[in-house]
């Protein structure tokens, strides 16, 4: 084990669903002193690649705040490899960051983080959706978020099936649950509603009248595991077609 971690290093961790690999791109020395920033990169592996420059060379799913050295030192990860953080990945990167509202699910307020300094920007755009989340991960959450397929695209969908699914533990008389997909435009609601159904899911498209909402219908078996997978699934969809997931409702 080298006796320090070095910009560059490729760490191993092993998941339920083959290795996965993430690189140790920057260090966060300035006050407060965030510490160690990971690029989670794309992909599993049945055996470790021989090539890690290409690996790391490809655009990164997320960083993430991690303590590398001290994951190292107590040998839950290993570094397997070193390549040059890509040109694309040097500059240090712009995180957003904000608190959920236990109520909704939600973050009514974002605010955006270089490093340096911290601003407010109120709801986000569509491209800064992607922007990775301010926080830091113990080991445990690596490895199951990485499995998961969790990215900052899809964390709202994350808090939301951890919502709807703590209420089915405490209501087991549940009968269904809406779920509601906004779409700005016809065509956008149609294709949602397609993949819907392809997915074998009830659902009908409302003119709300300055957009659209797809209404999603999901019955019995209202098991812990079908409506986390069905929340996560519906938010998949609502991005592929150019929409947005937005809440869901149970009927007792």
């Amino acid at each position: 084990m080298p006796n320090k971690i070095l910009i560059g290093d490729i760490l191993e961790i092993p998941t339920k669903k083959g290795r996965a690999y993430v690189q140790f791109s920057h260090y966060h020395e300035t006050p407060p002193r965030m510490g160690a920033i990971i690029r989670v990169l794309p992909g599993f592996f049945p055996e470790r690649p021989k090539d890690f420059q290409a690996l790391a060379d490809q655009k990164e799913l997320y960083y993430t705040l991690f303590p590398v050295q001290a994951a190292v030192k107590r040998k839950i990860f290993s570094v397997v490899g070193h390549a040059a953080v890509p040109l694309h990945a040097t500059k240090f990167p712009l995180f957003r960051n904000g608190l959920v509202n236990p109520q909704t699910g939600k973050v009514e307020q974002w605010w955006l983080w270089d490093g340096k300094q911290s601003w407010k920007i109120g709801q986000l755009q569509d491209a800064q959706l992607d922007l990775s989340i301010e926080s830091g991960w113990n080991d445990k959450q690596l490895i199951s978020r990485i499995e998961e397929g969790w990215t900052p695209r899809m964390a709202e969908a994350f808090v939301q099936a951890a919502r709807l699914r703590t209420r089915v533990q405490k209501t087991p008389s549940l009968k269904g649950i809406r779920h509601f997909l906004l779409c700005n435009t016809k065509r956008i609601a149609d294709e949602a509603k397609h993949l819907v159904e392809t997915a074998k899911y009830e659902a009908e498209v409302i003119d709300n009248g300055s957009g659209f909402t797809v209404i999603v219908r999901q019955g019995a078996p209202l098991t812990e595991e079908y409506v986390e997978s069905t929340t996560i699934r519906l938010t998949e969809i609502a991005i592929q077609s150019g929409g947005t997931y937005d809440a869901w409702e149970v009927a007792v």
